[in-house]
Order: C-alpha cells, then structure tokens, then sequence
C-alpha cells in the first residue's frame, strides 16, 4: 500500500517576503562589518545562498493570486522561478472544497515546459 503524498500549504503575504530580505540585508551587512565578506564580492549568487541559507520560505510550486490586480509583486525570483501563477478574481470563487480541488486539477494538467 502505498502513501499519498499531501500538499503543504503556505499563505503568504508581502510582509512574510520583505522580512526575509531584511534579513539578507541585515546578514551582508554584518558580515561586511566584521570583515568577513568584502562589499565587491556581493554578487547574485551571494545573496541567493543566503536567502537560501535563511528563508523559512519553500519554494513556490502553486501560487494564486486573488484580487483584481494580477502581479507577483513581493515574490522574489528565488521562490518562482517554477511557479505556476492562478489568477483568482475573488476569495468568493474558493469558498468550497470543489472550487479548491478544481484549482489543484487545473494546475495538474498544466506542462511544465522549464526551458523547452
């Protein structure tokens, strides 16, 4: 008999994606600070492994968005570089179980091309 595998749900909001990047900031700086890491050598790469290193954030596989404005503003690269996007008009549209499950088969028949 074999398990099924259950969705982790997360409900994000800009605050929880600005905290993490403070963080970052706050973690470079410091390091520049005690002489640890030279201000030149701050490349991408840099700030992504410590995001990486300190975001309690998993990467996003699912992400609706609900409201009239569609954007992933807030949502750094480093979480959606995979990220399927559903754009919701309203909660009013997810108020069952149905409406969630017809989500979720929605986003399971989308192919995911990553690069083709």
């Amino acid at each position: 008999q074999s398990a099924q595998l259950l969705p982790t749900i997360h409900f994000l909001s800009l605050i929880d994606c600005s905290q993490t990047l403070t963080k970052v900031t706050q973690t470079l700086c410091r390091q520049v600070k005690e002489n640890q890491l030279n201000c030149d050598a701050i490349q991408t790469d840099t700030i992504d492994r410590c995001y990486t290193q300190l975001a309690t954030i998993p990467e996003i596989n699912l992400a609706l968005i609900i409201g009239p404005i569609k954007s992933a503003l807030g949502l750094h690269p480093w979480l959606t570089r995979l990220t399927e996007f559903i754009m919701i008009d309203s909660y009013k549209q997810i108020q069952t179980t149905n409406s969630y499950i017809n989500i979720v088969q929605r986003y399971n028949q989308i192919e995911q091309r990553q690069g083709r």
